[in-house]
């Protein structure tokens, strides 16, 4: 089944019965497993995070929906964070843009960021000086080393048995590798497993050190990686609520190791939900890089807040139709009914 939305030559494809069933299902089980979560002292704090390397698209109104349905349930505050790590495809023009879509879908998040131009703690470019000094209180403890591993070689490496991802083989972590530029900080990964608690999939166990070995923190190239940077904040900010895909599912077991090392150990480890990725007719995740339809192009082809909003609720497989829905609405139709 497929649908136009309003966009020329773009089409959508529906999901099938039987995975919107699945769908809901899942996000049945999630929903009956808020009323297990006990409050913390001082509530629960989420984020909603996009990276601005290119404009919005519907896969991030997924997550937006998850993370304002799941938040407002549990009388969660909402962060907005900007995430431009990636100093080499964030622009700008990008950062606007999702500020004003947003606003225009009605995502109105209780702190953060508030405009693409005066400086904010809650944008990662402008936080080097806080983040440098994690990584010095990570040197003082020896817990990282510099790495000259070129991407070519990197590629060489085999990725293990039933593992989706490269396992780093310490190479360099033993050659006492001396500052110079063009070199790579990782972080020496502890060969413990890591227990932790997703709203999904109940009671998870993850051991990073088998699973991708010594990550870097710091790319040759100078860079904060998005694994460091996005825990520095989490961990800075006090999220204990993290909602986001679950293609980041793999993230958490390392980035709840390097909380604890960075100096949050009186830190309750946060509750996790993975959600289920908006994917194209071949199963492929929508994403910038795969010019999925941006949200300026419905908006500036008339298309009303409310219609766009239900024709993502009816992808995720939480209605059957695509009737016109404000934010206000789904929280209250999907979400409040389970409310603890």
């Amino acid at each position: 089944l497929s649908f136009n939305c309003g966009v020329e030559e773009t089409w959508i494809e529906s999901t099938s019965t039987s995975t919107e069933e699945k769908m809901l299902r899942e996000f049945s089980q999630t929903i009956g497993r808020l009323g297990s979560l006990k409050t913390p002292t001082g509530g629960w704090k989420t984020r909603f995070a996009p990276s601005p390397t290119g404009y919005l698209h519907l896969g991030h109104i997924a997550s937006a929906i998850f993370v304002w349905g799941i938040a407002r349930t549990l009388s969660a505050t909402i962060l907005l964070r900007i995430e431009d790590h990636d100093q080499q495809r964030s622009r700008k023009i990008f950062e606007k843009a999702i500020l004003e879509d947003l606003h225009w879908l009605g995502f109105q998040a209780d702190d953060g960021i508030r405009d693409a131009i005066s400086p904010s703690p809650y944008r990662q470019s402008d936080c080097k000086d806080r983040y440098r000094k994690e990584l010095a209180h990570l040197w003082e403890k020896q817990e990282i080393y510099y790495c000259h591993c070129t991407r070519k070689r990197l590629k060489q490496l085999q990725k293990r048995p039933g593992q989706n991802e490269i396992r780093y083989d310490s190479h360099c972590r033993e050659q006492n590798l001396i500052e110079s530029q063009g070199l790579t900080i990782r972080w020496r990964v502890p060969q413990r497993p890591v227990f932790f608690f997703d709203m999904g999939q109940g009671q998870l166990r993850q051991t990073p050190h088998q699973q991708c070995g010594d990550f870097s923190l710091r790319d040759a190239n100078g860079f904060w990686t998005y694994q460091f940077s996005t825990t520095a904040d989490d961990s800075h900010q006090n999220i204990n609520l993290i909602i986001r895909g679950e293609d980041l599912l793999p993230s958490s077991g390392r980035q709840i190791l390097l909380r604890k090392s960075l100096g949050c150990k009186e830190q309750a480890d946060p509750i996790f939900y993975h959600h289920p990725l908006l994917r194209d007719s071949h199963g492929i995740k929508l994403s910038k890089t795969l010019q999925s339809t941006a949200i300026r192009e419905f908006r500036q082809k008339g298309m009303a807040p409310e219609e766009l909003l239900g024709i993502v609720v009816n992808l995720i497989g939480l209605s059957a139709n695509r009737q016109k829905i404000s934010l206000t609405e789904i929280v209250h139709q999907y979400f409040s009914e389970f409310s603890i």
